[in-house]
C-alpha cells in the first residue's frame, strides 16, 4: 500500500496580511520543543502495522512556514523520516516555504535531506505590492535567492496570488513574464480570499489598503495569465497548477494514496492513524504533537471523502459568466461596514 505523508510546521517569522491559516511566531525554544515532539510522534507511529508495511511516495513540509526551520531542525526531522519510513526509490519530499529562507546552509540542509522539489509563496514580484502584504524582500532580492537555489538539482515551485490590494492587470501579467525569467519548473496561481474579520479585511475597511479586484476582477486576471502561459507552452494542470519543465513525482506516478498520515501541531486539523479526520485543541506552548482528542469529522466505517462534493473539470467560460453573473447582481449592504454598494460588487 501506498502512502503520502505531510508534516505541519506552524511557525512564521512574520504574518502576512492576507494570511487566515493558523500559526505561531518564529521562537528557537518553540521550535525546538515541537521538533523534539515530532519526532518522539514519527518514531512511535513508524512501529505501527499500518506504516511499518507501507511505501511512503510523498512527503510534504507545510505550515505555517518549514523553511522557517533551523538547518539543524530540519536535519533532524528529514533524517527521522528516512530512517523510519520506508520511502519510495523516487519519493518526492517537499518543502514549502518563502523566498526569504534561501540561504546557502539551509539549501544545504534540506538537499543533505533528501528534499527534491520546493514550494515557495512568492505571491508577487512587485515590490509594492509585496511590502503592502507583509512580505519582506525586494523583487530584485527575490530574483537573486531563487537563482542561488536554480543551481541546485531541485524542482522549484512558486505561488503567485491574484486580486492583491491594489494590483492591475499590467502588474499581474508582468508577475507571470517574471516566472519565465525566474525558471522555476511549476506555479500555483490562488485567488485571494478576503475573510470576515481578517487582518486584510480591517485593512481594506479603514483604507490603509487600495481596494482589490471584485470576483469579475479576479476572473479578467486568471483568464489573462491562463492566456498567456498557455501561449508559452505551460502545462495547465488545473485551475490553480500549472508546470513548465519537469514532471513532478508525484503526477508521474498518478498513485492512489490511501488514508494520509498527518504529523501537525495542536490547534489543527490531521488524520490519525485510523484515517479518520479530527480537530485538535490549541496549545500555546507549540510543543505538543500528540494525538487527537477532539470528535471525529468523519464517522468510523465512512471512506475517504466520502459525502464529498466532487468539483468537475476547470471551465474556464464558466468561471468567468459565473464572476460577470455574481457582479451583475443587484446592489446590497454590507453587513460589516453598513454601507450600501452601487453595482453588487
Amino acid at each position: 500500500m501506498h502512502y503520502a505523508v505531510y508534516i505541519h510546521i506552524p511557525f512564521c517569522q512574520t504574518k502576512c496580511l492576507y494570511c487566515a491559516f493558523y500559526q505561531q511566531a518564529s521562537r528557537q525554544q518553540a521550535e525546538d520543543a515541537y521538533v523534539e515532539a515530532l519526532l518522539k510522534e514519527i518514531a512511535h507511529d513508524a512501529k505501527l502495522e499500518q506504516i511499518r508495511t507501507a511505501t511512503i511516495d510523498s512527503v510534504f513540509f507545510g505550515g505555517g512556514t518549514p523553511t522557517s526551520l533551523s538547518p539543524a531542525n530540519a536535519g533532524r526531522l528529514l533524517a527521522a523520516v528516512r530512517e523510519q519510513f520506508h520511502l519510495a526509490p523516487d519519493a518526492e519530499v517537499t518543502m514549502e516555504g518563502r523566498v526569504h529562507d534561501l540561504v546557502p546552509e539551509k539549501i544545504e540542509a534540506w538537499l543533505a535531506g533528501g528534499v527534491n522539489r520546493i514550494s515557495l509563496g512568492v505571491q508577487s514580484f512587485d515590490t509594492a505590492l509585496r511590502r503592502r502584504v507583509g512580505r519582506i524582500d525586494a523583487r530584485e532580492e527575490v530574483l537573486r535567492r531563487l537563482a542561488l537555489l536554480r543551481r541546485e538539482d531541485v524542482t522549484i515551485i512558486a505561488d503567485l496570488i491574484y486580486g492583491l490590494p491594489g494590483q492591475d492587470l499590467a502588474s499581474w501579467l508582468a508577475d507571470i513574464r517574471t516566472l519565465a525569467e525566474a525558471d522555476v519548473d511549476g506555479m500555483d496561481l490562488y485567488q485571494l480570499n478576503i475573510f470576515p474579520g481578517s487582518d486584510l479585511e480591517k485593512a481594506l475597511r479603514t483604507g490603509r489598503v487600495p481596494a482589490c479586484a471584485d470576483l469579475a476582477g479576479q476572473a479578467d486576471l486568471y483568464l489573462a495569465a491562463r492566456d498567456q502561459l498557455l501561449a508559452e507552452g505551460t502545462e495547465r494542470l488545473s485551475f490553480f497548477h500549472w508546470r513548465r519543465r519537469r514532471l513532478s513525482v508525484w503526477l508521474r506516478r498518478r498513485r492512489q494514496f490511501r488514508r494520509p498520515k498527518l504529523y501537525a501541531a495542536e490547534g489543527t486539523f490531521c488524520l490519525s492513524a485510523d484515517g479518520i479526520p479530527r480537530r485538535k485543541a490549541h496549545h500555546d506552548d507549540g510543543a505538543s504533537a500528540g494525538r487527537a482528542r477532539a470528535a471525529p469529522l468523519r464517522q468510523p466505517g465512512q471512506r475517504p471523502g466520502e459525502g464529498l462534493r466532487r468539483f468537475p473539470p476547470p471551465d474556464d467560460a464558466r468561471f468567468a459568466a459565473r464572476g460577470a453573473r455574481i457582479c451583475a447582481m443587484r446592489p446590497f449592504t454590507c453587513r460589516m461596514s453598513g454601507r450600501r454598494s452601487k453595482d453588487g460588487c
